[in-house]
């Protein structure tokens, strides 16, 4: 309540504060607001005392509100994680059932196959065992029947073959995924400024392992008109290395589908502002590293139609160097390979958006993806693995294959995914040559085809369009387009090229450790 004392005198200098600066009147003052040390006439004190009434009233309002929005969050709390608590036990109890029962399934295919297996063999054993009564026949009459013999010998090899051939075949799917469920109670804050999107400028490590410290995006210094395409000519030739391997003994292509067709070819360049070490495309621009020994590796983002001469916006790659990049256009980023573990990197509006999504210790990796699925190619080191392992779009681990078995991937030194096959490029010396081969095979490893094809560098790379057509960058001036059903063409290229992007309407990038880019329509 408001609080007031008389006044002795009534001159100009204590009239009434309101009646001057609200109504615009002079009326001496009738008594002084203690609290807002104002002269005030008896109208407007009594309006103020009133006034204060009214704003304490609903500042109690606004802090019963609050007591009750607080009552109000502690019950949400409860509630939803009461509610979560139940979703994740009523999905498990219902993932438990299904694998018992899943478990239970394959048990009796087991057994089935089991006693399948039993019946072909006392199968067998029954007809040794007539064989075995028509030799003792013959041991009784003691009477040479050479034709008989010769008959009796023939069946036992037949049965021999078959005992021979007779083997496990093992399909192992088995699987392990591990489910994640989570929530979490926080502030949602819209910036005030550029609210139309919710990407903020961030280059980071998710799991905190670079400086904390801010980066800058940089721009180069580059004449404009080296930025610009030129139109050249290509020539382009058909060739098939001839290249004896006596190792190889499985399926090839079949030489009825090779159907090598010329294509109308354009050439051109782009000039980045660094060296291009690995790179890939967005369909539309490019984004490279560019390794350097001396200080960090960079990231640049280049503008493939580059019409206003602008500069590759770069940052430092703080990170463990990047050995392979590809584009995954299922959740729309670029994906980068360390040896300490798997990024994603996003690049909107000149900001990179950087996250490790997969933590590692490999002496060797490598990565595709398909629209469903990203597989990772690696050696763990200091141990004797060769793997491809599959993860969801998520990075969730689907399954892992131990691909050292497989004698035609384990000296794989690049590979790619499409939605039906996986194929990779093997690499091995023979009569003082570096040469190499493709392999194709099924999403589950099985081997489909192989393909020799010729000479090449250490660095190779191969990769696949949305047609399923492979591209194979030998590190020499040769390029390979390869269908499944072997429609092969090898284009001579201006300079050599190690490493690959796929650009849209049937475009593709190539070059090597240089700042030229050779643009090719296919």
């Amino acid at each position: 309540m408001t609080t007031a004392t008389s006044l002795c005198t009534t001159d100009d200098s204590e009239s009434c504060v309101f009646c001057k600066t609200k109504h615009n009147r002079t009326r001496p003052s009738f008594c002084l607001c203690k609290h807002c040390s104002i002269p005030l006439c008896f109208d407007c004190i009594k309006q103020h005392h009133d006034d204060i009434l009214q704003n304490l009233t609903l500042l109690s309002h606004q802090y019963n509100q609050s007591k009750q929005l607080i009552q109000i969050k502690q019950n949400m709390i409860l509630d939803q994680t009461a509610k979560a608590i139940e979703y994740v036990n009523d999905h498990f109890d219902t993932y438990i059932i299904e694998l018992r029962q899943t478990q239970k399934n394959i048990i009796e295919d087991l057994q089935t196959s089991k006693q399948q297996a039993q019946e072909y063999v006392l199968k067998i054993n029954s007809d040794l065992q007539t064989i075995s009564l028509d030799i003792q026949a013959l041991t009784k009459e003691s009477i040479a029947q050479t034709c008989k013999m010769i008959n009796l010998s023939a069946q036992i090899e037949k049965i021999d073959q078959q005992l021979n051939t007779y083997e496990v075949i093992r399909t192992d799917n088995l699987f392990k995924t591990k489910p994640t469920f989570s929530i979490a109670f926080d502030c949602i804050s819209i910036p005030k400024e550029a609210s139309d999107t919710s990407v903020i400028e961030i280059n980071i490590d998710c799991e905190t392992e670079s400086k904390d410290e801010p980066t800058a995006i940089n721009t180069l210094d580059i004449p404009q008109q080296s930025l610009s395409i030129q139109e050249l000519s290509i020539n382009h030739v058909q060739e098939n290395d001839d290249i004896t391997d006596v190792d190889d003994d499985s399926s090839v292509f079949d030489d009825d589908d090779d159907d090598s067709t010329d294509r109308d070819l354009k050439n051109g360049i782009m000039i980045t502002s660094c060296t291009v070490n690995r790179m890939a495309s967005d369909g539309q621009n490019i984004l490279y590293t560019s390794y350097n020994e001396e200080e960090s590796d960079i990231i640049a983002y280049s503008l493939v139609n580059n019409k206003d001469g602008s500069e590759d916006m770069y940052i430092e790659w703080k990170q463990s160097r990047i050995d392979d990049m590809i584009w995954c256009n299922s959740i729309q980023r670029f994906i980068c390979a360390t040896k300490n573990g798997i990024y994603t990197v996003e690049y909107i509006n000149g900001r990179y958006n950087i996250f490790r999504v997969v933590r590692g210790n490999y002496s060797y990796i490598r990565v595709g993806a398909n629209t469903t699925n990203i597989f990772l190619h690696y050696t763990i080191a200091g141990e004797e693995t060769d793997e491809i392992a599959t993860y969801g779009l998520n990075f969730d681990m689907v399954n892992v294959f131990d691909v050292r078995s497989q004698k035609y991937f384990c000296s794989s030194s690049s590979f790619c995914v499409t939605d039906n096959s996986l194929a990779s490029i093997c690499t091995r010396i023979q009569h003082n040559r570096r040469v190499f081969k493709m392999n194709l095979f099924d999403l589950n490893m099985k081997e489909l085809k192989w393909m020799r094809l010729g000479e090449c560098d250490d660095m190779i790379e191969i990769r696949s369009d949305e047609n399923e057509l492979f591209f194979i960058a030998t590190g020499r001036r040769k390029l390979h387009i390869i269908s499944f059903h072997r429609k092969m063409q090898t284009i001579e290229l201006e300079d050599d090229g190690d490493c690959i992007a796929i650009l849209n309407n049937r475009r593709i990038a190539i070059t090597k450790g240089r700042r030229d880019i050779e643009l090719i329509s296919y």
